[in-house]
């Protein structure tokens, strides 16, 4: 029994480094792309905002002949309402048009996974006493 938790934990372990590396590569694609690249210009077709799980926004913008959807943050759907539009970057690693909100959830979702892993690899060492 304890190899099978072992094991499973060692699994879990390699999925949470996994992803964590996977989240990073986004972060950096998205950090590189909004610090380099010059905004795009597109069109605002709709912005949405929902309420499943948490407030959602987002905004539907035609960009390069075609329809994006885009996620962005409360700031950025206030700034909309009162007619400052925020600036989009078109990222090649993605294929997509992204915010600035991109890359902050990106850094979001990388601290959450970091955590989980060493707390993950804490418990290992705490197993072995």
């Amino acid at each position: 029994m304890a190899v099978a938790n072992k094991t499973m934990l060692f699994l879990a372990q390699i999925t949470l480094v996994v992803c964590m590396i996977i989240c990073l590569s986004f972060y950096v694609s998205y950090k590189r792309t909004i610090e380099n690249e010059k905004p795009i210009e597109y069109s605002l077709m709709s912005q949405t905002q929902s309420y499943w799980r948490g407030t959602n926004y987002k905004m539907a913008v035609f960009y390069n002949r075609e329809n994006h959807l885009v996620s962005i943050s409360g700031k950025m759907s206030d700034s909309i309402a009162l007619g400052k539009m925020p600036s989009l970057y078109y990222n090649d690693f993605t294929s997509s048009v992204i915010s600035d909100y991109h890359r902050s959830m990106a850094l979001k979702v990388l601290s959450v996974l970091g955590i989980l892993a060493f707390l993950s690899f804490l418990l290992k060492t705490r197993k072995n006493y």
